[in-house]
C-alpha cells in the first residue's frame, strides 16, 4: 500500500490539493495519504498532520508574528513524515513552507514531488529556480512558462493547464436560490475581503465605505459580504459599519461570483476565480506600510518592473485588463469611481469579459486538476 504526505498551508493549496485527491486515487485506489493542510483535504477524508492555513500571510515582516510556530510545526512535522516512512511527498504551492520541506525530504531519500512550482520563472532567478528542480522527482506547472524555464533542470516536468479551471466549470453549477433571494430588479455588488487576518484588517473598513458610498446612490444595489465560515463572520462583523445594508455569503463563493454585476476584492486566486468566471472586478491591496517601504528599498529600481501588477489576471495578461489599486492609490474616490464605471457601462463590461475569455485561452487545457492527479498518481 502506497503512502503519499501532501503539503499544502495556505487556502488556495488546501482546495487544489483537495481537488487532486479523487484524481490520485483513480490510479492508487488503496493509497493512505496524510496532509499539512485545511479543511478541503479533511472533507477528502485525509488524515491532517497540521493545519497552517490560519497563518498565511503576505509581506516581508508580517510571517514574522508566526515565524516560532512555522519552525516548531516544521520541526514537528519532520518528525511525523519520518515516522510515516511515506513514499513520497507533494508540495502544492506554499513556497516559503514548502521548499525547505521538499529540500529536506530529498536529503532523507524520500521522493518528492511539486504541483503549482515556485515562480522562479516570473519573480525569481534561474540559480534559484535550478536549486528547486535539483530538489524535486516530479514537477507539475501550470503556466507553459514554467515548464520550459524547470526543464531546463529537471527532465521530469508537466504542465497540467491551470487547476482552476476545473475547478470553476464544477462549481459554477451551484445556485444562490438557497441563500439569495430573486435579483432581477437589483444589481450585486459582492465584496471578497480575503480570509488573512491582516487583508481583513487593511481592507473591509475601505470596501465598507466604498459600498455604503455606492449604496446611497443606487439604494436598489445589494451588498453581499462573502464569508468562507463562522470564524471569518464574526471578525468582518467587527470591521463592518452599523448603518450598511448588507447580507452574507457562506456558500460556494463561484456561485456568487457568477451572480454578481461586480465585485471588490483583494488580490490573490479570488481575481482568476472570478476572470474565468466571467465576472468583472476590482482589485485592492494594501501591504504594512514598511513592510512595503522595505520591499521598495530592496527592489529599488527594479520594484515597478518587478510588481506591476497584483491582480493575477493583469499578471498573466501582462497588461490592465481589469482596474486595480495598491497601496495609497487604493482610495474610497479611485474604488467607488472604478465601480460605477462598470456598472454603467456595459461596453465596457464586455471589453473586460472578451479579455477575460482570451486569459482562460492561455490557460487551458481544462482538464488540468484530472491530468495532474493521474500524472501523481502514476509516478508514485
Amino acid at each position: 500500500m502506497k503512502t503519499l504526505v501532501i503539503s499544502a498551508g495556505e487556502a488556495s493549496g488546501d482546495m487544489y490539493a483537495a481537488a487532486l485527491v479523487p484524481f490520485i486515487k483513480e490510479k492508487q485506489p488503496n493509497i493512505t495519504i496524510y496532509a499539512i493542510g485545511g479543511p478541503k483535504l479533511a472533507e477528502m477524508g485525509v488524515v491532517i498532520l497540521d493545519d497552517l492555513t490560519h497563518f498565511s500571510t503576505i509581506g516581508l515582516l508580517e510571517p514574522l508574528r508566526h515565524i516560532v510556530k512555522f519552525l516548531f510545526s516544521f520541526y514537528l512535522i519532520k518528525r511525523k513524515i519520518l515516522a510515516l516512512k511515506p513514499d513520497a511527498v507533494l508540495a502544492v504551492d506554499f513556497q516559503g513552507f514548502n521548499v525547505p520541506l521538499i529540500k529536506w525530504a530529498k536529503s532523507r531519500s524520500i521522493r518528492t514531488a511539486y504541483f503549482i512550482c515556485p515562480q522562479e520563472w516570473q519573480w525569481g532567478s534561474e540559480r534559484k529556480g535550478k536549486q528547486i528542480a535539483e530538489s524535486l522527482d516530479l514537477m507539475l506547472t501550470i503556466f507553459p512558462e514554467a515548464q520550459k524555464f524547470y526543464s531546463k533542470f529537471n527532465s521530469n516536468v508537466y504542465y497540467s493547464g491551470h487547476p482552476l479551471i476545473q475547478i470553476c466549470e464544477d462549481s459554477s453549477k451551484d445556485s444562490l436560490a438557497s441563500q439569495i433571494k430573486d435579483t432581477k430588479d437589483s444589481s450585486i455588488l459582492a465584496v471578497f475581503t480575503g480570509s488573512r487576518q491582516q487583508e481583513i484588517n487593511a481592507l473591509t473598513g475601505l470596501f465598507c465605505n466604498v459600498a455604503s458610498s455606492l449604496q446611497k446612490k443606487y439604494p436598489n444595489l445589494r451588498i453581499v459580504f462573502s464569508v468562507q465560515n463562522a470564524n471569518q463572520k464574526t471578525k468582518l462583523i467587527q470591521h463592518i459599519p452599523k448603518g450598511l445594508n448588507h447580507e452574507f455569503y457562506t456558500g460556494n463563493s463561484h456561485a456568487l461570483i457568477k451572480d454578481a454585476t461586480v465585485s471588490l476584492t483583494v488580490s490573490g486566486t479570488i481575481t482568476l476565480e472570478h476572470a474565468l468566471l466571467g465576472t468583472p472586478f476590482v482589485t485592492a491591496y494594501k501591504f504594512n506600510p514598511l513592510s512595503f517601504w522595505l520591499l521598495k528599498k530592496l527592489l529599488a529600481k527594479t520594484f515597478y518592473s518587478r510588481i506591476r501588477y497584483i491582480s493575477l489576471p493583469n499578471i498573466l495578461m501582462k497588461e490592465s485588463i481589469t482596474p486595480e489599486f495598491m497601496q495609497d492609490q487604493a482610495s474610497k474616490h479611485s474604488l467607488t469611481k472604478a465601480v460605477e464605471q462598470i456598472l454603467h457601462d456595459k461596453h465596457l463590461q464586455n471589453q473586460i469579459q472578451l479579455n477575460f475569455k482570451s486569459l482562460k485561452k492561455k490557460l487551458l487545457p481544462s482538464k488540468g486538476l484530472e491530468k495532474a492527479g493521474h500524472i501523481i498518481g502514476e509516478w508514485i
